[in-house]
């Protein structure tokens, strides 16, 4: 019998270290499993980042031509609204010369009348 204990032995002790390689294997492609789901997540979680900043980017160029638009309709607006007052000042202008023409018409007229009847008296 302890021949057949001997002999048992050896293959007792193999067991435990077949078993503990197994453990090992099975440790090791548990941890490579939760490696690869943290690379995962952490992929997963950068794409995220990415897709946030480009809509952030995105909306911030948005803001931008809105404000690009906005600027331009004031400056479209003001440059409206100074074409209009030099019209309404070169009307005025006009009309003061005429109003200045018709006086100096009307005082020539005078003058015309008056020579007229210093000359036929």
């Amino acid at each position: 019998m302890s021949g057949l204990t001997k002999g048992a032995k050896p293959q007792l002790q193999g067991a435990p270290e077949a078993s503990e390689k197994a453990a090992q294997k099975q440790a090791c492609a548990t941890a490579e499993l939760a490696l690869e789901m943290l690379a995962a997540q952490e992929a997963f979680e950068t794409l995220e980042l990415f897709e946030a900043l480009e809509a952030h980017e995105a909306e911030e160029e948005e803001e931008a031509e809105e404000e690009a638009a906005e600027e331009a309709e004031e400056e479209a607006t003001a440059e409206a609204r100074a074409q209009a007052e030099a019209r309404a000042q070169v009307e005025r202008q006009q009309a003061k010369l005429k109003t200045q023409l018709a006086s100096q018409d009307t005082a020539r007229e005078g003058v015309d009348h008056s020579s007229q009847r210093v000359q036929t008296k």
